[in-house]
């Protein structure tokens, strides 16, 4: 097999020395966060594929007060129910009426108490946190997650709802992509008397001198714009007919978090035998279904049985061994077996460098993808938040996990 590793201690002092380096406490966390969430995935990847028939992860808002005086100070408890779903982390948006209520402070409660980038924050009629789970207590089962300080500022003169705001969203271990099912509202009344807003008395006008109008321009019509017709993912072009006495191989393979079609990328096949590099691919495009299954081709094959790897853009390296490839075309479906994500730069090892990276780059809850940093959209929705944290950290399972 190919020598791809790299001296990583080397890597690690580069980081630490860079202006985008992160404490060691928050690097001792990351690795023991991915290390509890791999062990736990093997744990319970079956079971949850037997209970996929539980709907998601339930939120609720239950407050200390329902009803509270102008000035006075109040609690609001942000309440998980994780139902069959082990999750690894949440982020939690609270909108309120700014008008009656103050959020003066949210933070954790105890039942993910590892608070991530970047903080609660709280503002005019918000408060937001992200949240993860410790090492040695990943999350199942029922709890306050967090919790909102509130101050009441004036008379509502009736229920001001709090409710949970857009953006909420949950990673839970074996599955791509959100997993929030119900966000439970709740209301406060601030009682008191609520002053009637004062009616201006009216200012009399004079009466208009009549001036005469000029006819008006005839106005052009507006030419309507003409709309982008969408342009279509591009296919795989079909490999020509081996020449005589050789092999083409079509192959499908998934990306893990996308199960949607998405744009074209590129993957490098090797084709080896006895630990020996016979063939080696590079920047083969696949394209994806609509499901997000990929399908590429390669050509030109000695006849025989070989030990196949696919290493896609920012994934780990996958064998599959004695694959026999006959003379003429040969198919394979490899699709139900996942490219784990994570190796960003391409040295075929998940590891903190990778950890520490992606974390530089997510400076925000949603941090929109662009051309320098889209490597890490694992899900490629067009935004780095939490769920694609959470996909990455499902594989980093040891201080370095290899491809193959």
């Amino acid at each position: 097999m190919p020598d791809t590793s790299s001296n990583s201690g080397e890597g690690l002092s580069r980081l630490l020395s860079s202006k985008k380096d992160l404490s060691p406490l928050v690097l001792v966390f990351i690795l023991l966060l991915g290390i509890v969430v791999g062990v736990f995935l093997i744990q319970f990847r079956q079971e949850l594929r037997r209970r996929a028939a539980v709907a998601g992860v339930d939120f609720s808002l239950v407050p200390s007060k329902t009803t509270v005086s102008p000035n006075e100070k109040f609690t609001v408890d942000i309440v998980m129910n994780t139902n069959e779903f082990s999750v690894s982390a949440t982020e939690i948006h609270v909108a309120f009426d700014a008008n009656y209520l103050e959020a003066e402070s949210i933070q954790e409660s105890g039942f993910l108490p590892v608070v991530l980038p970047p903080g609660p924050q709280v503002g005019s009629g918000t408060a937001s946190i992200i949240l993860g789970s410790l090492p040695s207590d990943p999350k199942k089962g029922t709890g306050t997650v967090a919790t909102i300080n509130f101050k009441a500022l004036k008379a509502s003169g009736g229920p001001t709802e709090i409710r949970f705001d857009s953006g909420t969203q949950t990673a839970a271990l074996g599955n791509a992509g959100d997993v929030t099912r119900n966000l439970s509202p709740t209301s406060v009344t601030v009682q008191g008397v609520v002053a009637p807003t004062p009616t201006k008395t009216p200012t009399p006008t004079k009466k208009p001198t009549a001036t005469p109008t000029s006819k008006p321009a005839p106005t052009s019509t507006p030419t309507p714009k003409a709309t982008a017709t969408p342009t279509p993912l591009p296919t795989p072009t079909p490999l020509p007919s081996p020449t005589p006495g050789k092999a083409n191989l079509e192959f499908k393979v998934k990306f893990q978090g996308i199960s949607s079609q998405k744009s074209a990328r590129l993957v490098r096949v090797m084709l080896m035998q006895g630990g020996s590099e016979v063939y080696r691919f590079d920047d083969v495009s696949v394209t994806a279904d609509q499901s997000g299954v990929y399908l590429g081709s390669v050509g030109n094959i000695t006849p025989g049985t070989y030990d196949v790897y696919i290493k896609g853009p920012i994934h780990l390296q996958k064998r599959f061994t004695s694959i026999s490839i006959s003379s003429g075309s040969n198919s394979q479906d490899w699709s139900g077996v996942t490219l784990k994500a994570g190796d960003f730069d391409a040295n075929n090892v998940l590891n903190i460098i990778d950890i520490a990276g992606m974390l530089a780059e997510y400076t925000a809850l949603s941090v929109p993808a662009n051309q320098s940093n889209q490597k890490f959209d694992i899900d490629a929705n067009g935004v780095i938040n939490i769920i694609d944290v959470a996909l990455v950290l499902t594989n980093y399972t040891a201080l370095e996990v290899p491809g193959d």
